[in-house]
């Protein structure tokens, strides 16, 4: 018997049969067509870029209001996110199912836990996206005046 479950026509790789039996332990069966290809990698990678320059535009709105003092914030948020990170990779290599918090709250905890944990996701993300949204705000039309939405109070002058 071979390693790998039969691949169906037209899929480039085999699934080891290893993910299937993980899969079937926790009740799924395999459907998910394991493939990346180039647009899907440029937006993968672009999304991380995004988050990146929201960082990186947030670190310049916490500098100028909290000065040099905020830059010894970082080691700490690091340092935290780090261990975040440690337990997300425990759970994961327990649990591998696709869907993350929700799915490992599912597995271990009750099923209000599940849903609250994949709503605070989803309030978790949407909050993200806000707040690099008003980076982007403060911080692009400094660079171009291109970047500014509304016009300037100036061009209101003859009101």
């Amino acid at each position: 018997m071979s390693d790998f479950a039969e691949t169906p026509p037209g899929v480039a790789t085999a699934v080891p049969l290893t993910d299937i039996n993980d899969l079937a332990r926790f009740g799924y069966k395999q459907e998910l067509h394991r493939s990346l290809g180039s647009f899907s990698s440029f937006a993968a990678g672009f999304s991380y870029l995004s988050i990146l320059t929201g960082v990186f535009e947030l670190f310049a709105f916490g500098f100028g209001f909290g000065g040099p003092a905020f830059f010894w914030t970082w080691p700490l948020v690091f340092v935290g996110q780090f261990a975040v990170a440690l337990c997300f990779a425990e759970m994961s290599g327990q649990y591998p199912l696709a869907g993350s918090v929700y799915q490992w709250s599912k597995q271990i905890a009750r099923s209000l836990t599940s849903w609250l944990a994949g709503w605070i996701m989803i309030i978790g993300a949407i909050v993200t996206i806000a707040a690099v949204a008003v980076a982007y705000q403060v911080i692009l039309p400094q660079i171009s005046t291109a970047f500014e939405i509304a016009a300037p109070a100036a061009t209101f002058a003859w009101w």
